[in-house]
């Protein structure tokens, strides 16, 4: 589950990308400067600075820095759901195949290749020009790990453990879909209704 270099899951950023909202506003900031130098030169003012000005000014500053201070709640959130999906999906796959290693019938490959099914649909949702913001394959490659799940079950997998893959399953849906209301079932074969973004 590790992810290298060379690993089409990485996206690779270019400078241009890292530095282009930075470089935008600059390019803003300077014409507008520019804009206002040569209106003061030629006399073209048609706004004094006065009293009323500045309060107007002030005002729309603190209006602006009241709505952004909602958004960097988004912000935390988004920077914890990726944590969070990792961890949850590294624990499905670390349980099924330690539990799976010494049994013949399963094949730990069935849960890794879910898991990456789980991934690729994510980015293929979340990337530029792609299926932007269309969650529903991921929720459904999530909703397959309960397949996954019933077969450890069946295999004689302890129930303390398959209440924690579905409590994992549970993280990873909510995580993928941006969703916080995700709940598992403390059964060994819930249904997959747990969680829908749509």
């Amino acid at each position: 589950m590790s992810a290298g270099a060379d690993d089409p899951l990485t996206p690779q950023l270019t400078l241009r990308k890292r530095f282009r909202l930075f470089a935008s506003v600059i390019v803003v900031v300077v014409a507008l400067s520019l804009l206002k130098t040569v209106i003061h030169w030629t006399g073209l003012e048609f706004l004094t600075l006065n009293a009323l000005f500045t309060s107007a000014i002030a005002a729309a500053v603190f209006i602006i820095g009241f709505l952004l201070s909602s958004v960097l709640a988004d912000y935390k959130e988004a920077e914890r759901l990726p944590k969070d999906l990792r961890v949850a999906m590294e624990a499905v796959h670390d349980d099924s195949r330690v539990f799976g290693r010494d049994l013949d019938a399963f094949d730990d490959r069935a849960v890794a290749g879910t898991l990456l099914s789980i991934l690729v649909s994510l980015r293929e949702a979340l990337e530029p020009g792609g299926r932007q913001l269309e969650f529903r394959p991921v929720i459904e490659h999530v909703d397959a790990l309960t397949d996954r799940i019933a077969d450890l079950a069946a295999m004689g997998m302890p129930p303390n453990y398959v209440v924690r893959l579905r409590a994992e399953q549970a993280s990873s849906g909510a995580a993928s879909s941006g969703s916080t209301t995700c709940s598992a079932s403390s059964s060994s074969r819930p249904s997959t209704s747990w969680c829908r973004p749509w």
